[in-house]
């Protein structure tokens, strides 16, 4: 089995490689994020230490493999008694360039407990606030499928159709060309994952 790298950035020590081009990452987007803040006891699942906690609110675990089902439990534990969502990212995140699409796989964990398994999903920005969300490949969008710092759209908006989706954004001045442009090939996703993806650690601290 290949070990991973541990890679300083930023102060902290990541047990990985990955996991410090991830903070690069979140780093370009403006994403708030602390690294292992606090270990929690999940009593018959064992103790256990996430990641990423992001704004604050949304836990982010990165692996290398897909997550083993005692992984995915001890995470769902966490989302339901911290009552945050969670996001468990296994694998490269990767760009699309002719697309202008950052995608990622992973496992979504809702607060309630609830698991999503997606098999291929990517970052993109809420049209309606500007928050990044992750959401399922081949949507023009999934507005409010778990923001990573959300707004408040109404249920009925939640619950609509992808064409009434549309008809919705439309009548307020946005085309679904206009929608993937400010949602999936938005360049700030884009020039984030190209800065990650280049940083060379071993010159440094700050990933150049």
């Amino acid at each position: 089995m290949i070990k991973a790298i541990e890679t300083q950035y930023r102060g902290h020590k990541f047990r990985s490689r990955l996991e410090a081009r991830c903070a690069v990452f979140f780093d370009a987007l403006g994403i708030e994020w602390d690294y292992e803040r606090e270990g929690y006891d999940l009593g018959s699942e064992g103790f256990y230490l996430p990641d990423f906690i992001l704004y604050d609110s949304m836990w982010m675990e990165i692996k290398g493999l897909h997550p083993t089902d005692d992984e995915i439990e001890k995470i769902r534990r966490l989302a339901k008694e911290t009552d945050k969502n969670a996001f468990i990212q296994y694998g490269n995140i990767k760009a699309f360039r002719e697309d202008k699409i950052v995608e990622l796989v992973g496992v979504w964990v809702l607060k309630d407990g609830e698991t999503i398994a997606i098999d291929n999903c990517m970052w993109c920005v809420c049209p309606s606030c500007g928050a990044l969300q992750i959401a399922p490949l081949g949507t023009v969008f999934w507005p409010m499928f778990v923001h990573v710092a959300g707004c408040d759209l109404n249920n009925a908006i939640k619950s609509m159709p992808e064409s009434e989706l549309l008809k919705y954004f439309s009548e307020n001045g946005l085309s679904k060309e206009d929608l993937r442009e400010k949602t999936i090939r938005n360049p700030t996703l884009v020039n984030a994952f190209i800065k990650a993806t280049s940083a060379r650690f071993e010159h440094g601290e700050e990933g150049a």
